[in-house]
């Protein structure tokens, strides 16, 4: 038996810090220098590199699990949650939210800033997001101010909830009102590149995951249906792309593909190796599934040289790129908390080449396939008309262009593509065996498939609102269920204690996020 690498589920935490090359001062109001443009670009890095969330969700929705190769991730493994866990997500995304409310504060004093300041305001809905759906009620109108409020009180959640969606609106009403082409962030909107109509349906967008989280609470269904009727302006048609312009070099890569994949000398991360796919999710791929070659990695990590662009170099000039290394091999996922020596990396699979794409592939916020998913699922509801059926085969297909999948299928003798086509066609002739079947379980699991790598957190988020897909439990759980919840984090409890205290007895695995019903 080879010999485990001990490595503390701590150390992962190390994923959830912004790249050098556009940090900044974590308390913008005490600097003479920065601009709302610098801090808009650090602040959307910041965001978009806070990988834990991904990792984090990718773990208890079934899609990834530690190998047989290390010995750490104790807590994901048994479902045995305390205070110290997660700890950098709670003051990262505070520390994230001063940026954007610098911003803001910054953008009222200036005219000719009213974009700007909107933008923030729809990227601090999304932080809020995430801080609820991982710790349920948190400081809200006390919070981020300064040393005039130390010891902020909680807010309810839902109350929360219902405040940024208020504040999506007010955000894209703004930004539908903006005439004048100066009153753009331009450049420093490294993910939009100041297009405003691209924000709007970003904000439409995050607006109705918030809604749709809440859509098995009793009662909410009004409310719901009220909220999504007064969207306007379209949902995002395309990946919520993000880049500050990666480089290979120390600190300036990808932060995905620095952290699971390879660093600027292009040595292999040992990352690669202890982050494996699962056997469920590999099990929920077919092999007629052609995103199971892009989604999943072939078996082992040291047989194939790289990803679809090795070292960030494409390795084919045919049209489309043939990458016979890339799909040729066998799909063997670990079944989640296993710790025999048949998990480890050398004969299980890991992170696929859809997602590890090259170092300076762009981060996603939000992918269009969710954008098709969460429209598929409220026309499902009857929360807003259209065709369900339309939407659901649109996010199937733009799943298939976020992974680049291109490639049919594969000689299993040779391991080059026998045909080759267009994304659309490859989802067309998926969508004929998983067609649209007027049930949550189809459009929530088909949505869980599109999310592997980019989006764990919301099928970690979808899995407790729907139970879909029903994950099996770690061979290690010590707990009848996975986590539906943080603790809130050891720091926090000593600095506001009081307040903390009167949020009641938490338990990680009972204590539920107020849309979580079921």
């Amino acid at each position: 038996m080879k010999l485990k690498i001990f490595l503390l589920s701590v150390m992962t935490l190390s994923v959830f810090s912004c790249d050098d090359f556009v940090d900044i001062n974590k308390n913008p109001n005490q600097t003479t220098t920065s601009t709302p443009e610098l801090v808009l670009s650090a602040a959307l890095n910041a965001t978009s590199s806070q990988l834990f969330f991904n990792q984090m969700g990718a773990f208890w929705a079934g899609q990834w699990c530690p190998s047989g190769d290390v010995s750490g991730f104790i807590a994901e493994k048994t479902y045995d949650l305390n205070n110290t866990y997660g700890t950098g997500i709670w003051t990262g995304v505070y520390d994230n939210l001063i940026d954007y409310k610098y911003i803001v504060t910054e953008s009222q004093k200036t005219t000719g800033k009213t974009a700007i300041g909107a933008i923030a305001r729809i990227m601090t809905a999304l932080l809020y997001q995430r801080l609820v759906d991982t710790y349920g009620n948190v400081p809200y109108k006390d919070a981020l101010q300064g040393t005039e409020v130390i010891r902020p009180t909680y807010d309810d959640a839902k109350t929360v909830y219902e405040a940024n969606i208020e504040e999506i609106d007010a955000a894209v009403a703004i930004l539908k009102g903006v005439t004048d082409p100066e009153d753009s962030p331009k450049s420093a909107d490294i993910m939009f590149g100041g297009d405003l109509t691209k924000w709007i349906r970003f904000g439409n967008t995050l607006k109705l995951r918030m809604l749709i989280r809440q859509s098995e609470m009793p009662g909410r269904s009004a409310y719901i249906t009220s909220e999504i009727g007064q969207i306007s302006g379209g949902y995002l048609t395309e990946d919520a792309n993000l880049s500050p312009g990666y480089l290979k070099t120390s600190g300036k890569l990808n932060p995905f593909w620095a952290n699971y994949y390879r660093n600027e000398t292009d040595n292999l991360n040992n990352n690669f190796n202890f982050y494996r796919s699962t056997a469920f999710l590999v099990s929920n791929l077919p092999g007629t599934d052609v995103r199971r070659l892009y989604i999943v990695a072939p078996q082992g990590s040291s047989t194939h040289p790289g990803s679809l662009k090795t070292f960030g170099v494409a390795q084919s000039t045919a049209t489309p790129p043939v990458f016979s290394w890339a799909f040729a091999g066998t799909r063997t996922g670990v079944n989640y908390g296993d710790e025999t020596p048949s998990a480890y990396s050398n004969v299980t699979s890991g992170i696929g080449f859809g997602i590890l794409k090259s170092f300076d592939m762009p981060m996603t916020l939000i992918t269009a396939a969710e954008s098709y998913f969460l429209q598929c699922e409220a026309v499902q509801r009857g929360y807003m008309g259209g065709s369900a059926a339309a939407l659901y085969n649109s996010a199937v297909t733009a799943s298939f262009k976020t992974l680049n999948a291109e490639t049919v299928s594969v000689n299993s003798t040779s391991g080059f593509p026998t045909t080759t086509s267009t994304p659309e066609q490859n989802a067309a002739a998926r969508l004929l065996e998983i067609p649209y079947d007027g049930t949550i379980l189809r459009i929530v699991t088909q949505k869980w498939v599109a999310s592997v790598g980019y989006a764990g957190f919301e099928a970690w988020c979808d899995y407790r609102r729907t139970g879909f897909p029903n994950v099996p439990l770690s061979l290690r759980a010590i707990k009848p269920n996975p986590p539906v919840r943080l603790f809130y984090p050891n720091q926090e409890i000593q600095t506001n204690a009081a307040n903390v205290a009167a949020q009641g007895a938490i338990d990680a695995i009972t204590t539920k996020i107020f849309w979580d019903v079921n």
